[in-house]
């Protein structure tokens, strides 16, 4: 079922088709929410941490789901 956009489950399934494993948005995530907190720097805060996290799990989920 695609629970997503559908601009948002296309994007998964391209990903998909490219051979990119579901191992390898986690760590995709982690080299986003590192390069946010080295060019936010301070304004980086925990709830922006979180918000961000949690915007790219609904992404990948959708993602995934397409």
């Amino acid at each position: 079922h695609a629970d997503g956009p559908p601009f948002i489950n296309h994007l998964g399934l391209r990903h998909t088709h490219h051979g990119i494993p579901p191992a390898a948005y986690r760590y995709a995530g982690r080299a986003l929410l590192q390069t946010l907190a080295e060019t936010l720097g301070p304004a980086f805060t925990p709830d922006v941490e979180q918000a961000w996290q949690k915007l790219f799990d609904c992404l990948t989920s959708a993602m995934m789901s397409g």
